[in-house]
């Protein structure tokens, strides 16, 4: 069928209340789709036609062009129909839509956990913890061929994740209250006093049995990469389709600069073969809560000393990368060392241990998370509980 010029001149009616309604000219129809122009950018992608104030139809606009038509700008529609209605080139149509609701991504800015729970607690190992509300995470990157493909959305609901890495003086409680057993990396199995604030390097069975001991658990890899993020508010989009809130990742948890002053890394050791007490290794928990603090005030997530996840290695979906580690063999580590590179300490970094076995191999060190209950609410929140 031959395209018809069109020269009417459309218009949108925004009316939040009751829904989107859209002028449109049918410019061709198709089996199962059709083409339609308008003066103004749809504003969503589904929408009902109306004749005679009568739904006969719905709409899903496939792709929107702009084009410019009798020196005017207007908007091409393709799309697809979803029922049987006759329709012919030329013809006026009313479209309407019900108000688009906003997006899940980043919830946190909006969402009434963060106004319910308190923003940090003292967990019972006497430890500091931060609150990440639910919402949206950005897991992954677009890198493709890295074990991180693809990036991805994954729904998360509120937790607390403790503000640093857990010490080897944070260990000794543990051993001593709990009468665990000491940690395979320290020598000869005595308590390294010279080194009580600094990360405790663990088998992942020791970081499992100490987070149960704490009343906690270890974060999956998608809590610990939200909770590493450097920035939470949503940034506004202006789109053909209209405007979307979006959800922002940086690539570290103080931005996307490369801050090698302000992380344990590589490249931070590269003119220095100390720093303050410390010689080239691991530094105390404490070091750098300013510089290497995420959105969420979790300090070191990047460099210093990896960190276990509960997490299975394992490819994301969509991930066909060939890896013979990818499976329920390894667990997921995260954060990147002081030896690795800047490069190797992002957001969405992977890492694995667990080799000959998950309790023996003392790879990593580690942080908890735990979820919120009633005693973490504040005063206000809590009293008007049922």
């Amino acid at each position: 069928m031959a395209l018809i010029p069109v020269i009417a001149v459309l218009v949108l009616l925004q009316r939040p209340a009751e829904g989107h309604l859209l002028s449109v000219i049918v410019e061709s129809v198709r089996k199962g789709s059709i083409t339609v122009i308008a003066d103004v950018a749809p504003s969503q992608s589904d929408y009902s036609i109306y004749k005679k104030n009568e739904s006969v139809a719905a709409l899903h606009i496939l792709s929107v062009v702009r084009i410019t038509q009798s020196g005017k700008t207007r908007y091409r529609c393709e799309a697809s129909i979803d029922g049987e209605v006759p329709l012919g080139a030329g013809e006026s149509l009313t479209l309407s839509s019900e108000p688009k609701p906003a997006p899940p991504a980043y919830r946190d800015s909006f969402g009434r956990d963060a106004e319910h729970y308190l923003p940090q607690i003292t967990s019972k190992d006497n430890r500091v913890m931060v609150l990440v509300p639910k919402g949206t995470a950005i897991v992954g990157t677009k890198r493709k061929g890295s074990d991180a493909y693809p990036e991805h959305y994954v729904e998360l609901d509120t937790f607390y994740i403790d503000c640093y890495e857990v010490s080897n003086r944070d260990y000794l409680v543990f051993v001593k209250e709990a009468r665990g057993n000491v940690p395979v990396s320290w020598e000869n199995g005595e308590f390294p006093q010279k080194m009580a604030e600094y990360p405790v390097i663990v088998t992942y069975t020791e970081a499992e049995h100490y987070a149960k001991w704490a009343g906690k658990r270890l974060p999956t890899e998608f809590e610990w990469e939200k909770a590493a993020n450097g920035l939470i508010t949503p940034v506004r989009i202006i789109t053909e389709m209209g405007i979307e809130h979006k959800p922002v990742k940086t690539l570290y948890p103080w931005g996307d600069d490369m801050n090698f002053a302000g992380t344990n890394s590589q490249e931070f050791w590269q003119k220095r073969t100390s720093y303050g007490t410390s010689t080239r290794g691991l530094l105390p928990v404490t070091e750098f809560s300013t510089q290497n603090r995420s959105a969420y005030g979790a300090v070191n997530m990047s460099g210093n000393a990896a960190e276990w996840t509960s997490s299975w290695y394992a490819p994301y979906e969509g991930n066909r990368t060939p890896n013979r580690r990818f499976g329920e063999q390894v667990k997921c580590i995260r954060g990147g060392s002081f030896a690795q590179p800047v490069s190797e300490q992002t957001t969405f970094s992977r890492a694995y241990g667990g080799l000959p076995s998950l309790s023996k191999d003392s790879a990593a060190g580690f942080r908890c998370v735990k979820i919120p209950d009633p005693a973490d609410m504040d005063t206000q929140a809590r009293e008007a509980m049922p």
